[in-house]
């Protein structure tokens, strides 16, 4: 299993909403990418996270995400923590969700996302 090949396939399912197929060669990247540049190990994991979210499985999209941030940081870390924060929020857990996307306004401020999370967390606030 090449984790370069199996990454780059399943980006380009990704690309097609062809979720499912992405997804599995996805995780299976995941499990050979120990060598992979960071960068695109934060990318397979948060892209997995969507796609397991979309699929309504909020706990094995927490512990991809969670597991992405447990790597080196890096300027994904603000993208991973947003797509946290909107799993925790399809998943019926708002605090959990709150606290995820503050994270991305507080430490990632400067990052394009932060102002989606900001919005998430106004429209929240008014609920």
């Amino acid at each position: 299993d090449d984790p370069e090949a199996l990454a780059a396939l399943g980006v380009h399912l990704f690309e097609q909403d062809a979720l499912t197929e992405s997804g599995q060669l996805l995780a299976r990247a995941i499990k050979v990418d120990d060598r992979r540049p960071l960068e695109e190990r934060k990318q397979t994991r948060m892209l997995l996270g969507a796609i397991l979210k979309t699929q309504k499985k909020h706990g094995e999209a927490e512990r991809v995400l969670k597991a992405a941030l447990l790597l080196p940081s890096h300027s994904s870390d603000a993208k991973i923590l947003y797509v946290l924060g909107k799993n925790y929020l399809a998943w019926g857990r708002p605090d959990d969700g709150r606290w995820a996307l503050q994270q991305v306004v507080t430490q990632h401020s400067q990052s394009a996302i932060a102002e989606k999370a900001r919005e998430t967390l106004v429209a929240l606030d008014k609920k």
